[in-house]
C-alpha cells in the first residue's frame, strides 16, 4: 500500500469520467486511486491499483437525509472531507481530490512532495491574473463562488482537524446558495487560509488549467510533451464539457470556443473521445436514484429545500431516512397531504435536475414574452410604491424567491403537520 492515494466522487453515470480520470492517473503515477460513488455499491470491479468505495464504508452523518435536502452536486461535494477523513482512517498520509471530469497528464510527485514536507493543504485558485473582458465567468462570478477550485484540493493528515471543521459545515451548508454566501464544498475554502498557517498556494499554470483561466494560459505541445505557458500540463479540468459536442468548451463560459483557440482542440477532441469509449463499453443506463421516492414521486428543487426546513423545524426526525419512512407525521406524508407530490419516473426526475441548472433559459425562447410583462409589472410597482416601499418589497422578495429560503412560506403547515 502507497502512503499517498488520489480519490474521486462521482454519481452512476459519471463512471465513464471516472475511468478515463483513472486511468490518466494511474498511467503517470505509481499510486492507490479511489473512486467513491455515491449511489453505488460494490457492483464495479477493483484491480489492484484501483478500488470503488461504496457508502456504507464511510463514516457520513445523516447520509440519506442529506440525499434528499441536497440536490446532486451539493450531495457529491458535502461528503468530499468525508471520504478524504476515511482514507486518513485507511493509513494514508496524504490525500489529492481530483474531479472526474480532470485528465492527468503528469506525475503528482511534485504535490505529495510539498504535503510531505512543509504544508497540509495545497490549492489552486481559479484565476491568476486579472479579467479584462465583460465575458462569463467574472472576477465578480468567481468570487461569489470561491477563490480557489475545489475540483483539486491536496490534504496531508496532519490537517485532520480542519477537514473535520469543514465536513460538519458541509453536513448543513453545503447549499449552491450564492445569494447567502454558500457555494457547495467550494466557497467554505475561502476561508483555509486563516485557518491554517500550512497552506500553499500554487502559482503553476500546468495545475488545474480549465475554462476560467484560458485568458490567462495557453496549451503548446514541445516533442511531445504538453505546456501550460512555461509550466508543464499537470492536469487539465474538464468541467462542463458536452463531451459528444466540445465546441463550446464549458457550458459554464462564454469567453472561447474551440475555434478560436486551436492550441485546445486536440487535448479536448482526445478527452472527448475517451470518455464515449468508456461510456459505449459501460452501456450505462444509469438514473440519479435520489431524485424520486419511493420509485414514483419525483424529487424536485422545492422538495429538497421543504425537506430541510421539515428538519429545522422538526429536529426529532432527523434520525429517520426519509427514502423509506411511511409514518403518519412522515415528510412524505405531509407532502401528500398538502398535494405537493408530483408522480412521474426517475428519467423525468434526471431531465428536471438538469433544467434546473439552466436558469439563464428563463430569459429565452418562449419565456421572453412572460419575463417582459413581469417586468412591466415591477416597473408599475415601483411607481405606485415609491423608492422606499418599493426596495422593501424587493428585499422580501429576494429571500422569497430563494428557494433554500423561501420554504419558510410553508412553515405553519410544516408546524401543523
Amino acid at each position: 500500500m502507497s502512503k499517498n492515494a488520489v480519490v474521486t466522487i462521482i454519481s452512476k453515470n459519471y463512471m465513464p469520467f471516472a475511468i478515463t480520470l483513472r486511468d490518466s492517473v494511474l498511467s503517470s503515477n505509481e499510486i492507490d486511486f479511489f473512486t467513491f460513488v455515491i449511489d453505488g455499491d460494490k457492483s464495479y470491479k477493483d484491480t489492484e491499483r484501483s478500488k470503488v468505495i461504496s457508502p456504507n464504508e464511510v463514516a457520513i452523518k445523516h447520509f440519506y437525509q442529506r440525499a434528499l435536502y441536497f440536490d446532486i452536486t451539493e450531495f457529491n461535494t458535502s461528503v468530499k472531507p468525508d471520504v478524504i477523513l476515511h482514507l486518513f482512517n485507511e493509513g494514508y498520509e496524504s490525500v489529492i481530490y481530483l474531479d472526474p471530469d480532470i485528465k492527468v497528464y503528469s506525475s503528482l510527485k511534485n504535490i505529495y512532495e510539498k504535503l510531505e514536507s512543509d504544508c497540509d493543504f495545497f490549492l489552486t485558485p481559479h484565476i491568476l491574473e486579472p479579467i479584462k473582458d465583460d465575458k462569463f465567468p467574472s472576477e465578480i462570478d468567481i468570487l461569489k463562488t470561491g477563490i480557489y477550485n475545489l475540483g483539486f484540493i491536496g490534504c496531508n493528515v496532519r490537517g485532520k482537524n480542519v477537514i473535520e471543521w469543514w465536513s460538519s459545515r458541509l453536513e448543513i451548508l453545503g447549499f449552491n446558495d450564492t445569494a447567502s454566501g454558500l457555494f457547495t464544498d467550494q466557497k467554505w475554502i475561502d476561508l483555509l487560509p486563516a485557518l491554517s498557517d500550512k497552506v500553499y498556494i500554487s502559482y503553476h499554470r500546468g495545475m488545474n488549467a480549465a475554462y476560467w483561466n484560458l485568458h490567462e494560459r495557453r496549451i503548446s505541445d514541445v516533442g511531445g510533451t504538453l505546456f501550460a505557458n512555461e509550466h508543464p500540463l499537470v492536469f487539465f479540468h474538464f468541467s462542463g464539457i458536452d463531451v459528444k459536442n466540445p465546441e463550446n468548451i464549458s457550458k459554464y463560459q462564454n469567453r472561447f470556443s474551440l475555434s478560436s483557440r486551436n492550441d485546445i482542440k486536440p487535448i479536448f477532441k482526445e478527452y472527448a473521445s475517451e470518455v464515449i469509449k468508456n461510456t459505449n463499453e459501460l452501456h450505462l443506463a444509469y438514473q440519479y436514484k435520489y431524485n424520486y421516492m419511493f420509485d414514483r414521486y419525483i424529487v424536485n428543487e422545492l422538495t429538497r429545500r421543504l425537506y430541510k426546513r421539515f428538519l429545522d423545524i422538526n429536529p426529532e426526525k432527523i434520525d429517520s431516512n426519509p427514502f423509506t419512512d411511511t409514518s403518519s407525521d412522515s415528510f412524505i406524508a405531509w407532502l401528500i397531504k398538502n398535494h405537493l407530490t408530483e408522480l412521474g419516473s426517475a428519467k423525468r426526475a434526471w431531465e428536471e435536475e438538469k433544467v434546473l441548472h439552466k436558469a439563464e433559459d428563463l430569459l429565452k425562447s418562449t419565456y421572453k414574452r412572460q419575463f417582459a410583462m413581469v417586468s412591466k409589472v415591477f416597473r408599475f410597482l415601483r411607481r405606485f410604491l415609491g423608492e422606499k416601499r418599493y426596495s422593501e418589497l424587493l428585499k422580501v422578495l429576494t429571500i422569497i424567491s430563494n428557494t433554500r429560503r423561501g420554504a419558510i412560506i410553508y412553515d405553519e403547515k410544516l408546524r401543523k403537520r
